[in-house]
């Protein structure tokens, strides 16, 4: 793969595992945000500058990500399907089911220690009162850390590749239009991330280059728009339903879809001078690697650790935005020197976890060397 693209991909992937953390951070009254949610509290400025960050600009995370992953997965196009989804289910469906149990078993603990009465509010019930379907639900269908849909979800679109495949060579356009449609009508239903997904093969199939941004496109007007896209979103979100009644989930429904797509092109393009800068330094190379760990462990320490912290910083003035910007730095800290202390202490089972993703020795060189 050319070099420029690996490099990006890996910078862009880190980016978005760090967003991730402050996406899932927000302490908003309305606490279980959808990208068409609309918010119940009054307009403040701690309370316009959460949504506008964790339910907007920062929502570039999910269009991208899954377009890069059918970017990828085309990419190796050539590799028999059944090699394709051994593979797939080595670096998806083990970290999976994993991540799944690690996690029951960290609740477990923290309920016996720190977390003796929170879990029930947050789960239903207290992991010590599991039984058999209990355990088989939450380490198969609903995970405690709730963000592994992606990965379940993603190893579907695996499986249905040759699908997509036959459809984005025959019929392309109408293929992907039906896709966005889909995605704009339902946009809370995982399955319609499958038009990014989608996206990402059908420039790797057919072979369109993304190195740099076309001539004919301006990237900071897109740049513009994109965030003007989000600033209104978010106000429409606090104050459209007075004015606008049900048809305001629709309206924050496609807005989202637009600026989704708006988003992969700034996003990507945009950020090519950072993402080379980054990739150059060693300090980075040093932390890039514990993308999967951010991913896979940010929760449910975030939803636990949220209110108490708040309660601790209530004295404080503006102790929301200060929890909000905050809070996410010790998780992602926490994260990062536990892949490193799983890594140097436990390889095989760090390599079990991540998929072979982001090991010493791969991570161990910039890009400039």
């Amino acid at each position: 793969m050319n070099k420029i693209i690996s490099q990006r991909i890996k910078f862009l992937n880190f980016l978005c595992m760090f967003l991730l953390v402050f996406i899932h951070g927000y302490n908003l009254q309305d606490d279980h945000l959808f990208t068409n949610s609309i918010v119940t509290e009054p307009l403040t400025p701690t309370s316009f500058t959460e949504y506008f960050l964790a339910n907007g600009l920062f929502r570039f995370r999910i269009p991208l990500l899954m377009a890069i992953s059918g970017y990828l997965l085309a990419y190796k196009d050539q590799t028999p399907y059944f090699e394709l989804l051994r593979k797939r289910f080595r670096t998806l469906v083990i970290p999976y089911v994993l991540v799944s149990a690690i996690s029951i078993l960290f609740l477990f603990l923290a309920e016996q220690t720190f977390f003796k009465t929170g879990a029930e509010g947050l789960w239903g019930k207290r992991v010590i009162d599991f039984g058999v379907k209990d355990y088989l639900y939450r380490l198969f269908i609903s995970p405690i850390p709730f963000q592994l849909w992606y990965l379940r979800i993603l190893f579907l679109f695996v499986i249905l590749y040759p699908v997509i495949k036959y459809c984005l060579t025959n019929f392309p356009l109408v293929f992907l239009l039906s896709l966005f449609i889909l995605r704009m009508s339902f946009n809370n239903f995982h399955g319609t991330h499958i038009f990014y997904f989608s996206f990402g093969a059908f420039l790797q199939l057919n072979k369109i280059e993304i190195t740099n941004s076309p001539k004919y496109l301006s990237i900071k007007a897109l740049a513009i728009f994109f965030v003007s896209i989000v600033f209104i979103k978010t106000l429409i979100a606090f104050k459209g339903y007075s004015y606008l009644g049900n048809a305001t989930f629709y309206i924050l429904q496609m807005m989202y879809t637009i600026h989704g797509v708006i988003s992969l092109v700034v996003v990507w393009f945009g950020l090519d001078k950072l993402a080379t800068y980054f990739m150059n330094k060693d300090w980075f190379h040093k932390i890039v690697g514990s993308s999967f760990f951010i991913y896979a462990f940010h929760e449910p320490l975030m939803v636990m650790l949220i209110d108490p912290y708040l309660k601790y910083l209530s004295f404080l003035p503006a102790a929301r935005m200060i929890g909000f910007l905050t809070l996410p730095i010790f998780v992602l800290a926490f994260c990062i020197l536990m892949d490193a202390l799983v890594a140097k202490t436990i390889p095989s089972l760090y390599n079990l976890l991540t998929g072979n993703r982001g090991t010493v020795k791969e991570l161990a060189t910039p890009a400039n060397k």
